[in-house]
């Protein structure tokens, strides 16, 4: 009969008529600040969520969890050999040799400077997930030279040799498949009587992948592993290795691993240190977004605090004709906490169900474009992760009762005579 009193009288000052309509609506407004606070932090946190594990996914899933390096950046000449040794460590699922170009990609329309790999698609398919990404050709190199291409105006036969480029460094060098694009490497040898020129290589482009992600797809190539040994010199050595891992997460620990087991004068890093400085920065502006966007809850707390001051002012002397009849100190501030329980509750409620609508929008239909140059994605990823919302909703309600606090001890603290005789 208790707590079914308290309710009941939390209930009417929650919606009071008559004179006190006034309280009434400043307590829509409080539970409307508690809604736009939890559905702006839903929805922002959900995006930042979106970016972040967009992010992880698609350049893990072009790059590799960990690099084998030599410390000297000399390459590996025994990589088969490497690789064995690296693939018997703990936690390793994959290995793949890798050759990597920076040059010139140039076609008849543009030049452009570009990072090219040469990978041995037979094992980088088990550390990549590019072939997954063609949107047109194919990832095979050796299709060039399997299907010949009959000569062109002038007698100019293409290239044998294929090239996987990314859409949009296709797109700015204005080439298609089976047109021809030439790597220049820009290193150039002088000595005393004559310059050595750089090293020139047409190819034909079979394939063309887009990964999602600007930064890949407008500067990233791909070409068979041997040819791009013969391009650099270098016929038996790689410049590294990829390895993936079963999960992500524990990539550290298998780099040091495998830093135990081979070590010196080779090395691993992995996603974590190379691409550290991105996670840390999407972890500070989630949690930056966290406190700021909780500032809007704080708001509504103190309009909650304002509406539960100004009823007790207002039902001064109500409050004393209740204690007077046997309401205990405890029972009123009950009354109280629970006014700013079910004013949370309410907004919470609210706000959730209008951010989790927003956030299936802003997923399923994808109405907002980003800038890829800019964001490196083209649209706006979101991920909800229950954990964040509970977080929210639990920071919402805490706030919400930790407003009533002040007022629930003011009034508690009324004596029934002299509330009884407040005018």
């Amino acid at each position: 009969m208790k707590k079914s009193f308290e309710l009941f009288v939390a209930r009417r000052y929650l919606t009071a008529r008559g004179k006190d309509t006034f309280l009434s609506v400043i307590t829509l407004i409080s539970v409307g600040g508690v809604a736009v606070g939890v559905m702006a932090l839903v929805v922002v946190i959900s995006v930042m969520n979106g970016f972040e594990i967009d992010l992880r996914e698609k350049i893990l899933g072009t790059t590799a969890h960990i690099t084998f390096l030599h410390i000297g950046r000399e390459g590996i000449d025994d990589y088969e050999a490497a690789a064995a040794k690296v693939e018997g460590v703990e936690g390793v699922e994959a290995v793949a040799p890798f050759v990597f170009v920076e040059g010139i990609l140039s076609s008849k329309h543009d030049s452009i400077g570009a990072v090219i790999r040469g990978v041995d698609m037979a094992s980088h398919r088990k550390i990549s997930t590019i072939e997954d990404k063609i949107v047109e050709g194919t990832m095979a190199f050796d299709v060039a030279t399997k299907s010949k291409l009959e000569p062109k105006l002038g007698g100019y036969v293409p290239p044998a040799d294929g090239i996987v480029l990314g859409v949009e460094l296709a797109r700015n060098l204005g080439v298609d498949l089976n047109d021809t694009v030439t790597l220049i490497s820009p290193q150039v040898i002088w000595n005393p009587l004559a310059p050595v020129p750089p090293r020139l290589r047409n190819f034909r482009v079979v394939g063309i992948f887009d990964v999602g992600m600007f930064e890949f797809d407008s500067s990233l190539a791909y070409v068979d592993l041997k040819t791009a040994q013969e391009f650099l010199g270098i016929p038996d050595k790689v410049n590294g290795l990829e390895i993936r891992v079963g999960d992500v997460f524990d990539a550290p620990a298998v780099s040091a691993r495998i830093n135990d087991a081979v070590g010196l004068p080779y090395f691993a890093r992995d996603w974590t240190v190379t691409h550290e400085q991105l996670w840390a920065m999407l972890s500070l502006e989630k949690h930056t977004m966290f406190v700021i966007l909780t500032l809007i809850v704080l708001v509504a707390a103190f309009n909650i605090l304002a509406t539960l001051i100004m009823i007790v002012i207002e039902k001064t002397r109500e409050i004393g004709i209740m204690k007077a009849m046997g309401a205990t100190n405890g029972a009123v501030v009950r009354i109280f906490v629970l006014k700013g329980f079910i004013i949370g509750t309410v907004g919470t409620a609210l706000g959730l169900a209008a951010g989790l609508g927003l956030c299936h929008l802003l997923k399923k239909y994808q109405f907002v474009q980003l800038p890829a140059e800019v964001y490196a994605l083209r649209t706006l990823p979101v991920v909800v992760q229950p954990w964040d919302v509970l977080l929210i909703c639990l920071v919402a309600l805490a706030i919400s009762v930790a407003a009533t606090i002040y007022p629930a001890w003011r009034a508690a603290r009324l004596e029934p005579v002299e509330a009884i005789q407040h005018e």
